[in-house]
């Protein structure tokens, strides 16, 4: 029994539909942004990004 070329990829197709399911949260986008442009609290990554302090750290 042979299997079609698309399941030895399987995994890797699993793992790139996780990546861009991460990617498609906007906050997770500007979060490395907004650290980017330097040093930040917590609180002021939160507030920049319209985020709870919860969901920034």
């Amino acid at each position: 029994m042979s299997t079609h070329p698309i399941h030895n990829n399987l995994n890797a197709f699993h793992e790139l539909a996780e990546v861009t399911r991460t990617l498609s949260k906007v906050h997770r986008l500007i979060l490395p942004e907004l650290i980017s442009q330097g040093e930040r609290w917590v609180f002021r990554l939160a507030e920049c990004a319209g985020l709870s302090i919860a969901n920034a750290s």
